[in-house]
């Protein structure tokens, strides 16, 4: 018995047991067996998760789509004259000048903003805030320069208005040109809030010194 055991070691030896190798000719038996040994198969992918259902049946989610993309949207301007300095001193815009006015001729202007604003959502769901930074430049008898600036800014809740008809703020700002004390330039922004993302329009003007 002890001899058997120490051929079949010496066989596999001769084999190169792992190298799939035979030795010689005694242990022919043992090493076409090592042979036939079958390699390990490759691991199997595991299977990709099926996307989740959201619940909603096709009539739901075609009920839900104007809605849905209304809310993407989020708070916008209702049209092309939906912000920026308009003349008029009073709520109503009298003639719009555009967002980015230049420097304002004599007269009384306001920025305004009319908004479009999704149909869904609680009194505080949807929030602008609208804020203006202004220098006034003074030249002295010396010929230098100084600039104040002047900074304000306000948050204003907005709500739909109706499917004709914008949700108006007017005015936001008032603006006299010429002015006293100094040319003034000024920038204004108005930032739609929500949680998951802003949005920030911009305007420019400028208004120079009342002689």
């Amino acid at each position: 018995m002890r001899r058997l055991v120490i051929g079949m070691v010496l066989a596999a030896a001769g084999c190169g047991v792992g190298a799939g190798e035979c030795g010689p000719a005694e242990c022919a038996d043992i090493c076409a067996k090592e042979a036939k040994t079958p390699a390990p198969a490759p691991a199997k992918e595991a299977p990709k998760a099926a996307p989740k259902d959201d619940g909603l049946t096709d009539f739901e989610k075609a009920l839900l789509a104007d809605t849905i993309a209304s809310v993407k949207k989020g708070v916008r301007p209702y049209d092309a004259e939906g912000f920026g300095v308009c003349k008029g001193k009073g709520r109503e815009c009298e003639g719009f000048v555009g967002a980015d006015a230049g420097e304002l001729p004599a007269g009384d202007y306001m920025i305004q903003a009319r908004l479009a604003v999704p149909q869904i959502g609680g009194d505080d769901t949807w929030k602008v805030h609208f804020a203006t930074k202004c220098e006034t430049i003074r030249v002295g008898a010396d010929g230098k320069e100084t600039r104040t600036p002047r900074e304000n800014d306000k948050e204003y809740q907005v709500r739909y208005a109706g499917p004709e008809r914008p949700y108006r703020l007017s005015p936001l700002h008032r603006i006299t040109s010429p002015a006293k004390g100094g040319r003034q330039e000024c920038s204004y922004t108005l930032t739609m809030m929500r949680p998951d993302k802003e949005e920030v329009l911009k305007g420019s003007y400028s208004v120079p010194k009342a002689e």
